[in-house]
C-alpha cells in the first residue's frame, strides 16, 4: 500500500508471493469435520485391504507374499514418530527428519497396489489381488477425500464454513466424477498392455519370438505411452480431486486440467509441492508430540494407581486365553481407544494432504489460466449474482421485473451443505 507521499506503508505479502497461502492449510486441515472425514477415509481403505488380503491369503505369487502384510495393517500399527517413552523432543532436525522418512514410508505403501499391477512377475490371480486393492482405495477416496476438497476448495476461496454433512453429500453425489479421473489413465494404460500381451503369447514359439523381434519398435512405442501415461498419472492424480470439487466438472475436464498445468508448469508444481511438504511434516511432528504427551501422562497417572504390571497386562498384545471375559473387554477396550488416538496423526495427514493439494491447484490454475483465488462453482451463484428479471411496459421499453412474492420455503443450498 503506497499514500500520497509515495512511501509504502504495507507489503500484500500473499499478492507479492502467492504460495505463502499454502500457510492457511495447516491450520485448515485441524478442523474437527476433515479430521474426523481423514478417520473415515483411512479406516475405510484399510478394511477393504484387510478383505482383500484374507482372500488371497493362500495365494504363492511372491509379489502378493513381498506386500500382503504391508497392505494388510490397520493404520495404527504404524508410529509416524517412534517414541516408546516419554522424552520431550521438540520439533527439530532430528524429528523432522523422522517424521518425514515416516511419511515417505508410509506413502510408499499406499502406493504399493499401483506400483505392483506393473511388476512383471506378477501373475493373472496376483495382478487382479492388487487391481482390487487399487480400485477400492480409489472409491473410498471418492467419496471422502471429494468432501475434504469440496470444504477446503470453499474454506480457502470464499471462507465458506461447509459441515461435515454437505461435505459428504457432495461427495457421495458425485463419487462417480471422482473415480472417473484416475480410472481413465489405468483403462488406457489396460488397452495398450494388451497387444503387448498377445505379443507375448506369440513369443512363447520360435518362430513367433523372430516375429515379434521384427516388430519390436513398435512394442517399444505401446511401451513408451504406457510409460508416459502412468507418469502422468503418478504427478497428476492428486489435482483431480480438487478440480472436481472447484469447478464441479467431471473426469474428462479434471484430466485434462490436472496434465495440462502439471506439464505447463512443472517447476512452479514442484515447487509449490515441496514447500507444502515442509509445512506438513511440521504439523505433522506436533501433531505426534502431542498424541504421545497425551498417551504417556495418561499412561503415568493410571501406572501410579494400577501399577506397573497391570497396566502392562492391559496394553499387552497378546494376552493370556486363560483370562476371563471381563478382562478380554477391557483389553479390547483400552486397545480400542488406544489406537484412535495413534489414528490421530494419520487423519490430519489426510486431511492436510488434500487440502494443500486444493490449494496447490487453485495456485496453478492462476499460473496457467489468470483465474482469480477466489474463484469457486456454486450452484446457487446464478441466483445470487445474476441479473434481476425484466418485464417489457407500454412503450416497450425493459424494465426490473415486480419481485415474487415469497413462498415460504427457504433458498436452495443444498450445495454448500446448510
Amino acid at each position: 500500500m503506497v499514500d500520497d507521499s509515495g512511501r509504502v506503508r504495507q507489503i500484500a505479502w500473499l499478492d507479492v508471493f502467492p504460495w505463502l497461502r499454502l500457510a492457511k492449510c495447516p491450520r485448515l486441515s485441524i478442523t474437527l469435520s476433515l479430521i474426523l472425514l481423514g478417520f473415515a477415509g483411512w479406516l475405510g481403505m484399510a478394511a477393504g485391504w484387510r478383505f482383500f488380503s484374507y482372500c488371497w491369503d493362500s495365494s504363492t505369487d511372491q509379489v502378493v507374499v513381498d506386500n500382503r502384510a504391508a497392505l494388510s495393517r490397520w493404520p495404527w500399527e504404524y508410529r509416524v514418530v517412534p517414541y516408546d517413552s516419554l522424552a520431550l523432543k521438540l520439533p527439530s532436525y532430528d524429528t523432522i527428519a523422522e517424521s518425514s522418512a515416516a511419511l515417505v514410508r508410509t506413502a510408499r505403501d499406499l502406493s504399493r497396489p499401483v506400483i505392483s499391477l506393473f511388476d512383471r512377475r506378477l501373475s493373472f490371480s496376483g495382478f487382479c489381488y492388487f487391481l482390487c486393492c487399487t480400485i477400492w482405495a480409489i472409491l473410498v477416496w471418492s467419496i471422502f477425500g471429494a468432501a475434504i476438497t469440496r470444504i477446503a476448495a470453499l474454506a480457502l476461496t470464499r471462507d465458506h464454513k461447509l459441515g461435515l454433512r454437505g461435505g459428504l453429500s457432495f461427495g457421495l453425489l458425485r463419487w462417480p466424477s471422482y473415480s472417473g479421473g484416475p480410472a481413465l489413465p489405468l483403462i488406457a494404460c489396460l488397452m495398450l498392455a494388451i497387444p503387448l500381451l498377445f505379443l507375448g503369447w506369440i513369443a512363447r514359439l520360435d518362430a513367433g519370438a523372430f516375429f515379434v523381434g521384427l516388430i519390436w519398435p513398435l512394442a517399444l512405442v505401446g511401451g513408451g505411452m504406457i510409460a508416459l501415461l502412468a507418469l502422468g498419472l503418478f504427478l497428476c492424480w492428486p489435482l483431480m480431486w480438487p478440480t472436481i470439487s472447484t469447478e464441479v466438472t467431471d473426469s474428462f475436464d479434471a484430466l485434462s486440467r490436472s496434465y495440462s498445468y502439471t506439464l505447463h508448469r512443472p517447476l512452479r508444481y514442484f515447487g509449490y509441492v515441496m514447500f507444502a511438504g515442509i509445512l506438513g511434516a511440521l504439523l505433522l511432528v506436533i501433531v505426534s508430540l502431542i498424541v504421545e504427551l497425551i498417551l504417556e501422562m495418561t499412561l503415568w497417572g493410571f501406572s501410579i494407581g494400577a501399577g506397573i504390571p497391570r497396566l502392562n497386562e492391559l496394553n499387552a498384545t497378546v494376552i493370556n486365553g486363560e483370562q476371563g471375559a471381563i478382562f478380554r473387554g477391557a483389553h479390547h477396550l483400552f486397545a480400542f481407544w488406544n489406537h484412535l488416538l495413534v489414528l490421530i496423526p494419520f487423519a490430519v495427514a489426510a486431511s492436510y494432504f488434500w487440502t494443500a493439494m486444493t490449494q496447490i491447484y487453485l495456485l496453478l490454475r492462476r499460473d496457467e489460466d489468470g483465474a482469480e483465488l477466489d474463484e469457486v462453482f456454486l450452484p446457487a451463484q446464478d441466483k445470487e449474482f445474476g441479473l434481476p428479471p425484466l418485464k417489457t411496459d407500454a412503450a416497450g421499453v425493459p424494465t426490473v421485473a415486480d419481485p415474487k412474492p415469497p413462498t415460504g420455503n427457504s433458498p436452495d443450498d443444498t450445495a454448500l451443505g446448510s
